[in-house]
């Protein structure tokens, strides 16, 4: 059964979203009447698609990198009490082109496993307090929404404990 946003909007975190997938994912949402809570780490770039956000809905944009615990601590407290939802999105590539392991710079693989890995798992940690359960009215819309725009698929579900839904995306 869905829940009911009776006296309230769904809130999301949502990060890396100044622009392609995230900015893409974000309108989405606040056309949908979502409060969003949107980071990237460039400020000028985040302000820029921030600005677009809040011309739908209710944004709040973040300025940081996901990798400092001080950001991740920030979004989460700029939630508020209840999170229905959170999009791990920022991420880095690194290098370009991408080095061989044995060549690959020791520091710069750090920094990318920090934001692209353990980053994503400590905002998700602080937010699981306040994730609300059940599942979200729409969100299958949003999905197919969502992969419209992105051009990617759904490509599986699975519901890994009651409520809670794991959604496997992939290229067509």
């Amino acid at each position: 059964p869905g829940r009911a946003y009776i006296g309230r909007m769904p809130v999301g975190i949502v990060t890396g979203a100044s622009r392609g997938l995230g900015l893409a994912l974000s309108r989405s949402l606040a056309e949908r009447g979502w409060r969003l809570i949107v980071d990237a780490r460039g400020a000028a770039e985040l302000e820029r698609a921030a600005g677009e956000l809040q011309r739908l809905g209710d944004v709040i944009a973040v300025p940081g990198d996901v990798g400092d615990d001080w950001h991740r601590k920030s979004l989460v407290d700029a939630a508020g009490p209840d999170i229905d939802l959170v999009v791990n999105n920022a991420s880095i590539l690194g290098p370009s082109p991408q080095p061989r392991l044995a060549d690959y710079p020791q520091a710069e693989l750090e920094r990318v496993y920090r934001v692209n890995v353990f980053a994503p798992l400590a905002l998700s940690q602080l937010a699981m307090p306040r994730l609300r359960p059940g599942e979200i009215p729409g969100i299958r819309a949003d999905l197919a929404e969502w992969t419209r725009v992105t051009g990617l698929k759904l490509v599986d579900t699975v519901e890994v404990a009651p409520g809670e839904f794991e959604f496997t995306i992939g290229k067509p």
